[in-house]
């Protein structure tokens, strides 16, 4: 029974990107368990003296601590130990009874900066790790920051770059294409066309292509929440969803008011099988969009939904899409699945089983 999701991403207009349709639903199950079961048959990792560790500190570029971002200590020889653990608020993580030696420490999946080696022994080092962009000093604003390279930029490539976005505003892709070429032509490495480019190839269908182009562009460009929303769009459509969620988690700094943060964690957490937490982001996602709701958030919980088996809860999302928009990108999905929906929810309840302890919920149909 196919299921679509189409990703979201920031810009300008705050249009939806009209990227390649989400995979089967039942396949994103399917891998999510064989995913859980590769973590389970993976051998312990064996503990050691308690002195025998390092401590993180994480900060921005002007020093602040950065909290709630996942930093992993990996050995580089085996036997490969590993820990993993999220910043305090105060931006540290201390990691102890590892096996002395050298290790890859990582922020966040590796996307904000590279991974930093060190080596481990009982002298307890500190680490400071420090991200390439400063946090918002107001709450639920984005980042202004700008890098000196950014304030160089010649006119020219500002024009191209602009003349880029009004052409992808009206989905003339190859004209935006064309532009953003032409501002990188005057500004090599121009960070947001370099995003750009990287966002026309996930609508285009390619988000293999995406993620090489959106993670150049963040060399370049760091503090861009929408890179790191795209980013995080293409890896979910890879079902990378590991990777989304690091992205994510450094979008959250940036721009934490976002419906698209919290739609785009959704589909990171229904690619792991987490209906109930993805059920509470697309809850999020619809506060944050206020009045007008988009029609994907609707999709999002009714993918929850169904995950969760609530298929009266389903059926009244797919139903309001229809509503909403009847000839819209999401209606023939939704029309499917509720034909579905009703065949399954009109069939008569088994009888009782006088040896059961108790009733199971009802599955739906392949």
């Amino acid at each position: 029974m196919p299921v679509t999701i189409r990703p979201a991403c920031l810009h300008r207009s705050s249009r939806h990107t009209s990227a390649p349709q989400f995979a089967l639903f039942s396949c994103l199950l399917l891998a999510a368990v064989a995913h859980a079961s590769a973590q389970e048959a993976a051998p312990p990792v064996q503990v050691q003296p308690a002195d025998i560790g390092i401590t993180c500190m994480l900060k921005d570029a002007l020093g602040n601590p950065v909290s709630d971002v996942a930093i992993e200590a990996r050995s580089v020889v085996p036997p490969l130990d590993r820990a993993f653990a999220l910043t305090l608020p105060d931006g540290s993580v201390s990691f102890h009874g590892l096996a002395a030696g050298v290790y890859d420490v990582t922020v966040a999946g590796g996307i904000p900066l590279p991974p930093k080696r060190v080596n481990i022994d009982s002298s307890n080092a500190t680490l400071v790790l420090q991200l390439p962009f400063t946090l918002p000093q107001v709450a639920g604003h984005g980042s202004n920051t700008v890098s000196v390279g950014q304030l160089t930029i010649p006119e020219k490539a500002r024009e191209a770059l602009r003349k880029a976005y009004e052409s992808w505003d009206r989905k003339d892709t190859k004209q935006s294409r064309m532009w953003a070429i032409r501002a990188l032509q005057v500004h090599p490495y121009y960070g947001p066309a370099l995003s750009l480019l990287g966002i026309l190839e996930l609508d285009e269908g390619h988000p293999a292509d995406a993620i090489i182009g959106l993670q150049q562009a963040l060399q370049y460009n760091p503090n861009s929440p929408r890179t790191y929303l795209a980013l995080a769009s293409a890896y979910n459509e890879m079902h990378n969803n590991t990777d989304a969620l690091y992205a994510l988690s450094i979008m959250a700094k940036l721009l934490p008011d976002s419906w698209q943060l919290h739609y785009e964690v959704g589909r990171a957490y229904l690619g792991q099988a987490r209906f109930n937490a993805a059920l509470e982001e697309f809850s999020r996602a619809q506060q944050s969009a206020a009045t007008k709701v988009p029609e994907e958030i609707h999709i999002g919980r009714a993918h929850a939904l169904l995950g969760l088996r609530n298929y009266p809860a389903a059926r009244t999302e797919f139903e309001t899409v229809l509503r909403k928009s009847p000839n819209g990108p999401y209606a023939a999905e939704a029309r499917q699945i509720s034909v579905l929906l009703d065949f399954q929810l009109k069939k008569p309840a088994p009888k009782p089983d006088a040896s059961a302890q108790g009733s199971t919920p009802p599955r739906m149909e392949q």
